[in-house]
């Protein structure tokens, strides 16, 4: 169980700027005080966060590039490239270079909707020695923020935290939800972050209390509780002035 994220992804050959593609998903440091919020960023503004059970979001801007041969790897990447496109990330110099960016791509084709993505989904988090979870995590962490890479970085991560087979992997034994809920405080905007980890709660029981019980070190609670204190105060600075 989760959100339906229906979100329209573009496409855009870098030899033209016709032939969009719309695209359907379905998504299911350091202590947190809430107490003092002062914000500071102007990288909220323009944005919005939901909080339904049903998401929906156009993207805006240029949206996310890709090469015209993008058709041949939504047919050719399989599970046997898994290792590779790991690699890509992991010893990339830069998040933002072509070869992990098309690696992201082809890592979200292998996880996307189709008619073996649960399969997929499962097997992609056990595959390549269980690597994929921790490198997406390691890479989102050095990405830009509202960068293409940590945008498609967190497409992955949502689309294979669905199966109910790896929350747990994702969440606790490679400190998912941990990182991304410190990584919450630091872009509030950021929709896909809050998304995730809400997902991840759709679990059983012992692993729910784990992510949100008042003791857990994770702080899950107390970090959307600052990242909505951060977004209605920005709000209302800006009713004011």
């Amino acid at each position: 169980m989760g959100f339906s994220l229906k979100k329209k992804l573009s496409f855009r050959s870098k030899k033209s700027n016709s032939a969009y593609k719309e695209m359907e998903y379905d998504v299911e440091g350091n202590d947190i005080h809430t107490q003092e919020v002062t914000p500071t960023s102007s990288a909220f503004e323009g944005q919005n966060v939901f909080a339904s059970n049903e998401y929906n979001e156009e993207s805006e801007g240029e949206g996310v590039e890709v090469n015209d041969d993008d058709t041949i790897i939504s047919q050719e990447v399989t599970l046997a490239d898994l290792e590779r496109l790991v690699n890509d990330l992991a010893h990339c110099k830069e998040t933002f270079d072509e070869e992990p960016s098309r690696s992201l791509r082809m890592l979200f084709m292998l996880s996307e909707n189709h008619e073996s993505f649960e399969a997929n989904r499962v097997q992609m988090v056990k595959d390549a020695n269980g690597r994929l979870v921790p490198t997406l995590i390691k890479f989102l962490q050095r990405c830009l923020p509202n960068s293409s890479e940590q945008y498609l970085a967190l497409l992955v991560l949502n689309n294979i935290s669905i199966p109910l087979e790896n929350k747990k992997t994702v969440a606790l034994d490679h400190q998912g939800a941990y990182i991304l809920a410190r990584m919450l405080c630091l872009y509030p905007d950021c929709s896909l972050i809050s998304i995730i980890l809400v997902n991840l709660c759709f679990c059983e029981s012992s692993l729910r209390m784990k992510l949100v019980g008042k003791d857990s070190p994770i702080q899950l609670v107390e970090a959307f509780t600052y990242a909505l204190k951060v977004i209605l105060l920005f709000d209302i600075q800006n009713v004011m002035f």
